[in-house]
């Protein structure tokens, strides 16, 4: 488990930012790409002012998976480790929503 410093620069390297260019995309332990990463990379984009509940991430997820053959992970995989990649989130009437962020796909 990755936290501080270590945490920031994979974030900034999964999205692509300048300087946090890398070769290797993250990978499951089976080898396979980790469809969660390719999806918070390819499948939302920053938009400020943006208010996305996170119940419309795991259909959009699913959405980005079938179209790329990717294999799923579970609901609950997902909100966990999609959460633990330090977008901005607070809740609102009980229900996380994701700040400046919009799905993409």
């Amino acid at each position: 488990m990755l936290g501080g410093k270590e945490h920031a620069w994979a974030v900034w390297q999964l999205l692509g930012l300048p300087g946090g260019e890398t070769s290797a995309s993250p990978r499951l332990q089976n080898g396979r790409p980790d469809p969660v990463h390719a999806f918070a990379k390819d499948g939302v984009e920053a938009r400020p002012g943006a208010m996305t509940p996170a119940a419309n991430l795991w259909p959009a997820f699913q959405r980005y998976c079938a179209a790329r053959g990717l294999a799923e992970v579970s609901m609950g995989q997902f909100r966990t480790r999609f959460g633990r990649l330090g977008f901005d989130k607070c809740f609102i009437g009980g229900r996380i929503v994701y700040i400046d962020l919009a799905v993409s796909v």
